[in-house]
């Protein structure tokens, strides 16, 4: 099966013989055609992933304001105001 080179003048042609109606379903099947031909994703090896995830790793390592036990921090939020104003009573014995 040979292969016909076709331009990007070639089609506007054919758009021109075509009626005004037809046009959007023209464009519906270019806007198909552009996501069909979109790269795609590439999928990230194992050492990729990790190699993000340290760039990420300590960007709160420098925060003075948050305990270095993370459990104690959400502890410490739950005991806030959010309980209150949901008129829940934080019980200390947990």
């Amino acid at each position: 099966m040979a292969t016909e080179m076709v331009t990007k003048d070639d089609v506007i042609r054919s758009l021109d013989g075509l009626p005004v109606e037809s046009l959007t379903e023209v464009r519906r099947f270019v806007e198909f055609v552009r996501f069909k031909v979109k790269p795609r994703r590439v999928a990230l090896s194992a050492e990729q992933i990790r190699a993000r995830l340290m760039e990420t790793f300590g960007m709160w390592a420098d925060r003075t304001d948050l305990p270095a036990d993370s459990i104690d921090y959400v502890d410490e939020i739950r005991r806030g105001h959010r309980l209150d104003d949901l008129g829940l009573r934080h019980d200390e014995t947990h």
